[in-house]
């Protein structure tokens, strides 16, 4: 059914590119977690001061995130439970 060979010499001719991709990769990523903890750390601060306004923004911004959490959890429950009545009455996902 499926005649296809795989071109090694495409992929080996490539790699050098590929291995430029994935250390970006590790990169952002590695940035990323840096940014995320300094937020964090910097929220946790503003969170114990006693200047109310300061707190309440950080008591906001982790409120907000909290719902958003929420709300991506039950849309994709929500997709899951679609897609399943999908696949149970029509045999297929889509």
């Amino acid at each position: 059914m499926f005649d296809y060979t795989f071109q090694w010499r495409t992929a080996f001719r490539a790699l050098p590119d590929m291995l430029d991709g994935a250390v970006v990769t590790f990169e952002t990523a590695a940035l990323s977690m840096i940014f995320g903890v300094l937020i964090a750390l910097a929220l946790l601060a503003m969170r114990e001061t006693p200047n109310p306004v300061t707190r309440a923004v950080a008591g906001t911004w982790v409120s907000i995130a909290a719902i958003r959490l929420r709300c991506s959890r039950s849309i994709s429950s929500i997709s899951v439970l679609a897609l399943s009545v999908c696949t149970l009455v029509h045999g297929q996902p889509y």
